[in-house]
């Protein structure tokens, strides 16, 4: 049994996450349950419902599971995640008495409720669990539902539940009790659900047919009647109820009744003389409630039993004034059969008439109706509105054609004003064919803005003149105005047509011209110019033109300069400061001599706009006047930028070819660092100094050239007299710059010109070093046949083989080991030799050539490790093994870990390293500072099986070193995963 238990414990996951203990309660298993308590096992460990074992124990019914956990310990009062159930909600569930009343008798709270208010009473109840019930009642406390208020008795009602209803009220429970929420009785909720049978069983109980719940005042009879029921209703009826109790609404079972269609209850309740004309606390009455529902039928019955069809509700509305508002055809068509003599009452809150309602709902079949009957056509309600503005708001064209056979009034103020506003085509051409006038001729500006295109075609062609196209608005605005800024193409050709001032100015001296330039482009003022807009119009801040400008619409200004529009100084400078090259260049072209100003090539050159610098001075702006200052700045923006066209001119009107910028960079400086050679080129040949060197890095042209890798330009400063020895302010020379970048045969030229191969940086940094660090085989060949000093060392301490290892690249140490390369030079920020850095690397023959060569097979690092660290690490076995032949101390333990190369093979997984440096003498129980671990313990925290078993044979201590990650000790390690060691 103990070693089910032990298999259990590595069972696979259960998908509810159940514990070993869950398991085994599941299974009924109850002696894995004792053995598992007995080892300890957490009892009220939960699964991922949040259920203990108890949980499961009372839900599969298990009495010896279920007392043993109980004696255990178990948390009685434990629940779950998602409903809070405890274990004896479970039971309540199931209604097992016995397992009841074990968890009552061992202090299970029988009070206690879940997450949605029940208690295990509650759970019993709903689960119709009678036995439960009767055992759980008179020890409960907690009758009452928290949320629902109701006590047992109405949630047995609501569920339906005979025999446990007849249980409760055969134990005393009072049949008429009320809950706490509502003032319900268990007649009311029965009712209410349409239980008939329930309904029965209460009424013989003894119920009280007339209780009133405390919600809306409502009886059981009207809760029936609202939900549906009529059998109840009827039945309730016939038995005693009441029928004359009105609810807080004022409404009785008659209104009630006619509410829901039911002719049947009417009529019953008309046998007991009723009054008919009962109203509620709205004064409506059955017949205001039936035809709000459009219940025929009840309508017909209730007048065919003598109802006031005119009565009036509180609103001063009739049953007509609803079933027209309602759209109701057959039922309008009934209550005018009855009675027309409120067809024109009209109603308190806005003195509408039923007219008004029909219009309203567009039904033209009761508008028709109503008309026929009598109905005032011309009645105004309260704010002044006949039915023909009620068509005429809404845009109902074909109500207003009706309403108009019948004489409305057409000539009533505002109503075609009202069509227009609302975009309502068809009845502005129905009311302007009809002779409506306009009553405010600015309703134009409300057409255009809303581009109500074929309303305002409909207005300016009437037979009669309705509006003035050149009407204005507050800020003296025509619509053309509003139509350019709103870009209405088809709206301003209609405005065009009819002949609108195009030239109208508002109050602030813009014309349509003006807002078509600012909001709209091309076709909309090609359109106007078309139609004789003028370009030129005085009084405006701004001219068309410069809007235009201003807005960089290149187009619009070359038909504007076409059109004669006026040319300044303000359009060209908008046109520079905007950067409107194309614009710049049109206005050029109209030869406007007298408006160039040297400020505004200085401005163009502070902006770095090029080709705009170069336009201006290919239009003859004079350079004579410009300070040098600007001088520099126009001649090194044409060197920045490649303008052979500003630099020329710039050298044409006397410009200093070596004047310098803030930084010392000359012009060639800057050409050279963008790599601009045709500039580079004209400077140089025009006698530029290529030796000046610039503040920020102390560079002359030739740094920036060899950089870039142009040959042909570091020839050509070279044959300009070029200092090929230069330093910057990193004490480097072109040939250092060049070689950096891989320019290999710069580097070559430099040097064959005169360079020296061994001048050093400020860091000491040597030609031969960059090409080590850069792997540059050709040029590494090169220097050395140039008598390079191979041994060179920076401010690090590192050679050129230092370099070639860190690259790393085997064939430029090959290379530099056929020299006489020193193998022992150590860094001197982490201490390593090259001896190191090729043992890391795995390089075996490379090893071997430098041990050949006298490397120091000891040697350790800043951190105290050897090469064979280095290769353990990394798994390099030959190298081990060649490092091992040479003599290397195999046990040394480096200073930051402690640890030796046996730490470092066991943490990497390398049985075969460990077995080679094993055999070679590594102590194999040397303990790390930096984990307390032997190499056993390191290999055992990998899961490297076959080097603990290895290491446990050749001698090591399972007691020694700290506890392993996992709370065991090695030893214990070693006796948890023995079977895994032993199949090795």
């Amino acid at each position: 049994m103990e070693n089910q238990v032990e298999r259990m414990h590595n069972d696979p996951p259960d998908p509810l996450e159940n514990s070993s203990l869950h398991l085994a309660v599941k299974r009924q298993d109850k002696e894995s349950v004792k053995i598992l308590l007995s080892q300890g096992h957490p009892i009220d460990v939960v699964n991922r419902k949040g259920r203990t074992p108890l949980h499961l124990a009372t839900d599969g019914a298990n009495i010896d599971i279920l007392e043993i956990l109980i004696k255990s310990g178990a948390n009685l009062h434990a629940t779950d995640r998602k409903y809070k159930l405890t274990p004896l909600h479970l039971a309540a569930d199931s209604g097992v008495v016995d397992v009841i009343k074990i968890l009552v008798q061992s202090g299970a709270d029988v009070n206690q409720p879940n997450i949605n208010g029940h208690t295990p009473l509650h759970r019993a109840i709903y689960k119709n669990r009678i036995e439960a019930v009767k055992y759980l009642l008179p020890i409960s406390n907690q009758l009452v539902h928290v949320r629902t208020k109701q006590n047992p008795l109405h949630l047995a009602a609501s569920k339906n539940l005979l025999d446990l209803v007849c249980f409760l009220i055969d134990n005393e429970v009072d049949v008429n009790i009320q809950d706490a929420a509502k003032g319900q009785t268990p007649l009311h909720v029965s009712a209410e659900r349409g239980n008939f049978d329930m309904v029965k069983v209460l009424v013989e109980r003894g119920a009280n047919l007339d209780a009133v719940d405390t919600r809306r005042g409502e009886t059981s009879v009207h809760l029936a009647a609202l939900n549906g029921y009529p059998e109840i209703v009827i039945f309730l009826l016939e038995v005693g109820a009441r029928f004359d109790i009105a609810n807080f609404e004022g409404n009785t079972i008659f209104h009630l009744a006619a509410a829901k269609g039911y002719i049947g209850i009417l009529e019953s309740l008309l046998e007991r003389q009723i009054d008919i004309n009962l109203k509620n606390v709205n004064n409506e009455t059955a017949l205001h409630l039936a035809s709000l529902v459009n219940y025929l039928k009840t309508v017909e019955f209730l007048i065919s039993k003598g109802i006031d069809v005119d009565c009036v509700n509180n609103k001063r509305q009739t049953a007509l004034h609803i079933a027209t508002k309602k759209g109701f055809v057959s039922l309008v068509e009934t209550l005018l059969d009855a009675s027309s003599k409120s067809i024109n009452l009209k109603d308190i809150k806005k003195g509408k008439t039923a007219l008004h309602f029909a219009v309203e709902a567009a039904n033209c079949n009761i508008i028709q109706i109503l008309l026929n009957k009598g109905a005032g056509v011309n009645l105004e309600s309260e704010n002044g509105q006949t039915p023909l503005h009620l068509a005429v708001d809404n845009g109902f064209a074909d109500v207003a054609k009706l309403l108009t056979k019948h004489e409305a009034n057409v000539d009533q103020p505002g109503l075609l004003d009202l069509a227009c506003e609302k975009g309502f085509t068809e009845m502005v051409q129905f009311l302007t064919s009809n002779k409506a006038r306009i009553c405010d001729e600015r309703v134009i500006f409300t057409i255009v803005e809303n581009e109500f295109n074929d309303i305002l075609y409909v207005l300016l062609n009437a037979p009669e003149t309705l509006v003035d196209v050149n009407v204005l608005d507050e800020n003296e605005a025509t619509v053309l105005h509003l139509a350019c800024r709103r870009k209405y193409l088809k709206i301003i050709d209609i405005l065009l047509d009819k002949g609108i001032d195009v030239n109208a100015v508002n109050k602030d001296g813009e014309s349509a011209l003006h807002i078509a330039a600012y909001f709209s482009g091309i076709s909309v003022a090609t359109s106007l110019l078309e139609n004789g807009a003028n370009p030129n119009v005085p009084g405006s801040r701004e001219s068309v033109l410069e809007i235009a400008v201003k807005r960089n619409n290149s187009k619009l200004v070359k038909i504007l300069v076409d059109k004669a529009a006026h040319i300044n100084k303000k359009s060209l400078r908008h046109a520079v400061s905007n950067r409107c090259t194309e614009i710049v260049k049109i206005l050029l072209e109209k030869g406007i001599k007298d408006v160039l100003d040297p400020d505004l090539i200085s401005l163009a050159a502070d902006s770095r706009y090029t080709e705009i610098v170069e336009l201006l001075l290919e239009a003859g702006t004079d350079l004579s006047n410009i300070d040098k200052k600007t001088q520099q700045v126009i001649f090194h923006l044409g060197a920045e930028c490649e303008s052979l066209i500003i630099v020329n001119y710039l050298l044409d009107a006397g410009v200093n070819i070596d004047i310098t910028n803030t930084r010392r960079e000359t012009a060639c400086h800057l050409a050279a660092d963008r790599g601009f050679n045709s500039v580079v080129t004209l400077l140089v040949n025009k006698g530029t100094d290529v030796n000046i060197a610039e503040t920020r890095r102390g560079r002359t042209v030739l740094h920036l050239q060899a950089q870039q890798g142009s040959e042909d330009m570091v020839k050509l400063l070279v044959q300009k007299g070029a200092d090929i020895n230069a330093l910057d302010v990193d004490g480097q020379n072109a040939a250092h710059l060049a070689a950096d970048r891989r320019h290999t045969s710069v580097v070559k030229y430099l040097v064959d010109s005169g360079t020296d191969v061994n001048v050093a940086s400020k860091d000491d940094t040597t030609l031969l070093h960059l090409a080590a660090s850069e792997g540059l085989t050709e040029l590494i060949l090169f220097l050395l046949e140039k008598e390079v000093n191979i041994n060179a060392q920076n401010v690090n301490g590192l050679t050129s083989l230092h370099f070639a290892l860190q690259r790393p690249s085997k064939e430029v140490v090959a290379l530099f080991l056929q020299k006489e390369v020193d193998v022992n030079t150590v860094c001197v920020k982490d201490g390593k030799t090259p001896l190191h850095l090729a043992s890391g690397l795995g390089w075996v023959d490379i090893v071997g050539i430098m041990l050949d060569k006298g490397a120091n097979v000891n040697a350790i690092d800043s951190s105290g490790r050897t090469a064979l660290h280095f290769s353990a690490e990394e798994k390099h076995v030959d190298v081990v093994k060649l490092l091992l032949e040479r003599g290397i101390d195999v046990n040394v333990v480096d200073i930051g870990d402690g640890r030796t190369a046996l730490h470092l093979a066991a943490d990497v997984g390398s049985l075969t390293i460990v077995t080679i440096l094993v055999e070679c003498g590594a102590n194999v129980n040397v303990v790390d500072t930096k984990s307390e671990c032997a190499a056993v313990q390191l290999a055992a925290k990998g899961w490297y099986f076959e080097i603990v078993k290895f290491l446990l044979k050749n001698g090591a201590d399972v007691n020694i070193g700290s506890t392993y990650g996992q709370g065991l000790s090695i030893l214990q390690w070693v006796q948890r995963y023995e079977d895994k060691i032993d199949t090795l």
